[in-house]
């Protein structure tokens, strides 16, 4: 979420229009990076379209947020689980699907987030994408979002506000990528990247 549309909640908590701001702002930033996350798409097959496809289904979830006439909680919530079943492309875009489904289904009734809903939300849209696929394959999409709810869970238990438990950003606003824990055990799995940049993980799924 962006620190300009959160910052302006002295409570440090989110309402149903920030939270829509939000997401809205992320799909633009989202466009942004969509040739950075198609080199990150190397696996199975390098079709190079993993951000593509999640921006596509992100500019759904755009829609549906922008056309709302009453901005309410399960307003919002219907959006981001409707856009983005709707605007599903790929396979990460029906992936990236199931996450705003179980995060939606988390913050529905709540009038705002605070850190705590934050990371029950991400827990929910990590554990709605994992149902979802048959065979998990860690490196993936799937990886990104455990994890962010891992930190989020871990920051939430010390009393972190809704901003405060989502990982920090360099001072340009962006993070560098690196690779889960659990990604690319063996060496072996991991693709040359371009000159200057650390080595990206061979199990990026489009």
């Amino acid at each position: 979420m962006p620190e300009a549309v959160l910052e302006r909640t002295a409570s440090g908590r989110v309402d149903a229009r920030e939270l829509s701001h939000a997401f809205i702002y992320a799909t633009q930033w989202l466009g942004v990076f969509v040739d950075e996350v198609n080199a990150l798409n190397v696996y199975p097959v390098p079709d190079g379209d993993t951000g593509t496809n999640m921006h596509l289904t992100m500019q759904s979830v755009r829609r549906q947020l922008t056309e709302l006439r009453s901005v309410t909680m399960p307003n919002v919530a219907h959006a981001l689980a409707y856009g983005s079943l709707l605007g599903a492309r790929g396979n990460s875009g029906v992936i990236l699907s199931q996450v705003l489904k179980g995060f939606a289904e988390a913050v529905r009734e709540h009038r705002s987030l605070g850190g705590v809903e934050v990371a029950r939300a991400l827990r929910a849209g990590s554990d709605s994408a994992y149902a979802a696929v048959m065979r998990p394959v860690e490196g993936t999409i799937l990886t990104v979002v455990r994890e962010a709810a891992d930190a989020a869970e871990a920051a939430a238990a010390n009393g972190a506000s809704a901003l405060e438990v989502l990982p920090p950003r360099t001072p340009r606003g962006r993070r560098p990528w690196r690779a889960p824990q659990s990604c690319c055990r063996s060496s072996s799995r991991r693709t040359s990247s371009t000159p200057g940049a650390s080595a990206r993980c061979a199990c990026s799924r489009g």
